[in-house]
């Protein structure tokens, strides 16, 4: 992941040192002719703007459902947080504002980490002290660690934190290291919209429900789930249950209302006189409602997601409420509508509605005699200037996490001007009089922005801005480019004032003392990989689903040529998954030390470390003049060639092999496909043919998501999260297609579809039973039930009847309504035929996939070649699935370990010491541990499942599993375990690090450009205002 590499070192310094330590009761360069160096560049002048700089080309100001124009965002819309100024700009600026996050006491229950235990255990002590007793001394000074507010409040000039900060953060009793909650304070009528409005904390909740109703189709879904926030993965599952069963999405899942105009207030607020909210959007013929435990479950999930405000009621302030209370002797905080007598602006009475606010922080206390109507307890959102912000028990974030990726990307939206003027959120940001700014600068109105390759977006300054004093640039002109050559060119010019450098030009910069001065190197974290499409419904025939010819694959790349080939020449090869970077233990270790002298056998033999580079190689990223030569420990053509001997020897009759490569016709994905068909050849003489498709970006897109390829060139940041265990995670839930289930997208929280953990271990079971009998298969193992549900259906008419019409129909609709009305009564029909399974078998999951083979492997042949080779894959994924499901009950976790030992010492798991200090204790089984985790339980939930690993790895551990002596030390060397899992399934071909890189820059006062968080940003070399520094901070 590109990352602001110094704020991640501050973060997790400060993450690691004892608290006691850090808290605190705690000359201008001659311009070059104005000369253009392309065509359609004669009208720029440099001086025109006091900052240039270049980014890939942005087609919408969407940032709501697009991710393309999060780069350029910060400058325009304000998050939580953002990026301060350098600590040599911070010298010098007169305006300075502290922001403190306040580290409440840590209860004397540490027994949970669920917010609502805690707060039901703890309210008296919350209460206690005028609602301040949480409250001690402790806090962190954000500012120092540059990084500022954007919509967050400043704590003001005091250390008092019971009256006022920032932040106040429960830490998780079990973890003290992570955060089970916080609340954070916004600005009061500061951040103002470029309409007119001001920017509340229910803003920020209007963005979340944006990209939580599954019908915007935002792009940013999968990055908000993985925030960790309570309830998210549940209201996604409830809208998509309702998805697969009724074909259709929920519209409006979080209740909202329409707008309307208020003619008395001329504003517009949302009408309290609707009531269709959370009605059924699916009858029958006789217009009864089928969808009513549907839409209970997405209300339900809904009012459980844990983000609240203080805000008492939909668009009116508490403040304005309470400014009017004498007027309305019959007021009540509980009724959901109320009349209330309020006075206009030109001071006429006026009646209006008051709607009570569904999602009002439940654990705050309000009362009438509070100013303002706030709430009493200081560390929960109190008004619509603050908000709580909860998160899952098991997935808790730590510091770094936290306030880097999660508060630095919480935005707000105007949501009453986007349902109005804006037109919709499909609309928002398509054009630039549809969008709205807030932040530091604004687009002006006359060539302001051209979308599109080529075009070019103008900042000016924006004067209204609440800091708008330490905002430095007047104007910044930033270019759409991507090409590296022309980029380099601009810099060159005159025209930017920096850039990523090209490997062609290092030695020329170096070689050049006027440019060699602007040199400086990035680094960051995040790992680029061949991504495979081994999901069953899209890629079942294809070649790429056999692990041989995988692992054939993986071997035959030389890691230190395909950075060469495809520009990160100053990166590093990786031959592992996680994107180990900045992720530390609980004490402060890096991940890698884990990792270090594990090693695993192929199946010929050969023993490879897990590790390409140890930990104190891999430092020397962070040095200009490192000399790490560039090897990839997991080259090696001999194992390559065996596993395609393998390959061939299941597959004599064929001569070549074909994969679709698909690119987005982008120099490095195009150049990342070129390396693979020229190693393969060389590799295997012509044997695996690399196909190279390039398609535009969008489509693209879609065809990824669709999985419409065999192998990808793609950077899997996204995968590398907060946790160390966020990368191995990946691959034990299933992110396939599912077409008969209306999921129609895959691929994002899975970058493989449907393969999971699960897979490669049914796989391994398969292979061993097969050794006593080779004619075993999936189908044999589960012919007994497919015979006693046939059994089932044939003895009860109506239900064979229901059986034959879904045979018959060739319809997915029919396929799923059968196994909806019958699915109970044959699994209490199964459990009494074949006694001693309930609970253990006979699941709703594991019939329901049986049913749905046995329908689909009779339906007649569809005329249309397509569906017909979707209706065969779809049964073999279902074969798969049902397989899987049976695994638990049709042999033991000991039984499964007995059977798979071979690979477990092949893959020397178990073999290491402890790294921490207690050595006394007996390792716990890794390779049991593995198989508990990758096993489904009986009829268990995708959110019990998400739970149940996210407790394991972060240290929740079950008393079972603290009696196998686990330890947060043991968990970090069990990922290297399944790191080695993942190597000998090749489900994904890990190739390099990314983001370690060299820029050519001139700009100061920010530490980093991955975001283009512009408001301290200049060209030191030509600084708009006197007194500014005037060169690059160190």
């Amino acid at each position: 992941m590109k990352f602001r590499f110094k704020k991640v070192i501050k973060l997790v310094g400060l993450a690691v040192v004892p608290l006691s330590f850090v808290l605190s009761s705690c000359t201008n360069a001659a311009p070059s002719k104005d000369q253009p160096i392309l065509s359609g560049l004669s009208n720029v002048n440099r001086n025109d703007y006091d900052l240039g700089l270049v980014t890939n080309p942005l087609n919408t100001l969407n940032y709501v459902k697009y991710n393309s124009i999060d780069r350029v965002l910060p400058s325009l819309v304000d998050p939580y947080l953002k990026n301060g100024p350098s600590d040599a700009l911070k010298r010098v600026l007169t305006a300075k504002r502290r922001y403190n996050f306040s580290l409440l006491n840590i209860p004397q229950d540490r027994s949970t980490s669920n917010f609502d235990n805690y707060y039901k255990t703890n309210l008296e002590t919350i209460q206690s002290d005028n609602g301040t007793g949480v409250i001690g001394s402790s806090f962190y000074a954000l500012d120092d660690f540059n990084i500022v507010g954007g919509t967050a409040d400043d704590s003001g000039v005091g250390d008092d934190l019971k009256s006022r900060s920032t932040i106040y953060a429960f830490r998780n009793p079990r973890n003290t290291n992570n955060f089970m909650a916080l609340t954070g304070y916004t600005n009061v009528k500061k951040n103002r919209w470029s309409n007119g409005d001001f920017s509340t904390s229910q803003d920020i909740r209007d963005y979340l429900e944006y990209i939580l109703d599954l019908n915007t189709g935002s792009q940013k879904l999968d990055t908000i789930r993985r925030y960790g926030i309570r309830g998210v993965d549940r209201f996604i599952d409830a809208q998509r249950d309702y998805l697969a069963k009724f074909n259709k999405s929920y519209k409006n899942p979080f209740g909202r209302r329409n707008y309307v105009f208020n003619q008395d207030l001329k504003i517009w607020v949302q009408d309290p006189n609707q009531t269709d909210l959370y009605q059924s959007q699916t009858v029958d013929d006789r217009n009864q409602p089928l969808d009513t435990k549907e839409v209970e479950a997405i209300k339900n999930a809904a009012k459980d997601l844990g983000f609240y405000t203080g805000q008492l009621f939909l668009d009116y302030d508490n403040s304005f409420v309470a400014r009017f209370l004498s007027m309305n002797p019959n007021f009540s905080l509980d009724a959901e509508v109320q009349d209330f007598r309020v006075m206009t602006s030109d001071n006429q009475p006026a009646t209006i509605k008051l709607v009570k606010n569904p999602y009002v922080n439940p654990y705050q206390k309000f009362v009438l005699s509070t100013p303002d109507l706030q709430g009493s307890l200081q560390p929960l959102s109190k008004d619509e200037n603050s908000f709580t912000l909860i998160f899952n028990e098991n997935q808790t974030p730590n510091l770094s996490f936290l306030i880097g990726t999660i508060l630095e990307n919480l935005y707000p939206v105007n949501r009453r001007y986007i349902e109005t003027v804006g037109g919709g959120i499909d609309r928002y940001g398509s054009e630039p009089d549809k969008f709205l700014t807030n932040g530091p600068f604004v687009i002006p109105r006359d060539n302001g922005i051209l979308l599109g390759p080529n075009g070019y977006i103008n900042l000016v300054k924006n004067l209204d801005y609440f800091d708008a004093e330490n905002t430095i640039s007047n104007r910044i002109r930033i270019f759409f480019s991507q090409n590296p050559n022309t980029n380099a060119l601009f810099f060159e010019d005159g025209l930017i004032s920096q850039t990523l450098i090209p490997a062609n030009r290092i030695n020329r910069y170096w070689a050049n003392p006027e440019i060699k001065q602007f040199l400086n190197k990035n680094q960051g974290y995040g790992t680029i990989a061949y991504g495979l499409n081994l999901d069953l419904e899209t890629n079942a025939n294809s070649y790429i689903q056999d692990q041989d010819l995988r692992n054939a694959i993986y071997y035959a790349i030389n890691r230190s040529d395909v950075l060469r080939f495809v520009g990160w020449d100053f990166s590093f090869p990786t031959s592992t998954w996680t994107a180990y970077g900045t992720h530390k233990a609980y004490d402060g270790r890096n991940l890698e030390l884990f990792f270090e002298g594990q090693k695993s056998k192929t199946k010929n033999n050969k023993e490879f470390d897990l590790l390409n580079y140890d930990f104190v190689v891999h430092l020397s990223k962070g040095f200009n003049f490192e000399k790490t030569v560039r090897h990839d420990l997991a080259h090696d053509l001999q194992t390559a060639r065996f596993y395609l001997d393998r390959f061939k020897a299941k597959h004599p009759e064929l001569k070549q092999v074909t994969l679709n490569f698909l690119d987005n016709s982008s120099d490095e994905q195009v150049r990342g496909a070129t390396y693979l068909k020229q190693a393969m050849l060389e590799a295997f003489c012509g044997y695996v043919n690399i196909e190279e498709k390039s398609l535009p970006e969008n489509i693209f897109a879609s065809y990824i998501e669709k999985g419409q390829y065999d192998i990808i060139y793609q950077n899997y940041d996204r995968f590398s999260g907060g946790q160390p265990q966020d990368g191995v995670l990946t691959f034990f839930k299933n992110d396939g297609i599912d077409s008969f289930r209306q999921k129609n997208i895959g691929f994002k929280e899975n970058p493989v579809g449907s393969y999971t953990y699960l897979d490669y271990l049914s796989n391994l079971v398969l292979e061993a039973l097969q050794k006593t009998d080779p004619n075993l298969t999936r189908q044999t193992i589960l012919k007994p039930d497919i015979d006693r549900i046939t059994m089932i259906i044939n003895s009860d008419p109506a239900m064979l009847a229901a059986y034959n019409n879904a045979v018959n129909s060739l319809n997915a609709f029919n396929l799923n309504t059968f196994s909806t009305d019958h699915l109970a009564a044959i699994i209490a029909r199964l459990n009494q035929v074949n006694p001693g399974f309930e609970n253990t078998r006979y699941s709703n999951q594991y019939v329901n996939a049986l049913l749905d083979y046995m329908i689909i492997s009779n339906w007649r042949r569809d005329p249309d070649q397509f569906n017909q080779r979707r209706n065969e894959n779809i049964a073999i994924a279902r074969l798969h699935t049902a397989f899987n499901l049976i695994l638990p009950s049709f042999k033991t976790v000991d039984e499964i370990a007995q059977l798979t030992d071979d690979t477990r010492v092949r893959l020397e798991i178990d073999t290491l010491d402890q790294v921490g200090s207690d050595t006394k204790k007996v390792q716990p089984n890794f390779w049991k541990k593995f198989i508990e985790l990758s096993l489904n339980r009986f009829n268990e939930s995708t959110i019990d499942y998400t739970s149940r690993l996210s407790s394991f790895f972060s240290g929740n551990f079950t008393d079972e599993e603290l009696k196998e002596n686990w330890s947060l030390d043991y968990v970090y060397q069990f990922i290297g375990a399944i790191e080695k899992i993942i190597r000998d399934s090749g489900l994904i071909i890990p190739l390099m690090e990314v983001d370690t890189n060299w820029e050519v820059t001139r700009v100061g006062g920010v530490s980093s450009l991955f975001k283009f968080s512009l408001q301290y940003a200049y060209d030191y070399t030509r600084p708009p205002r006197d007194g500014l520094p005037r060169t690059r901070e160190a």
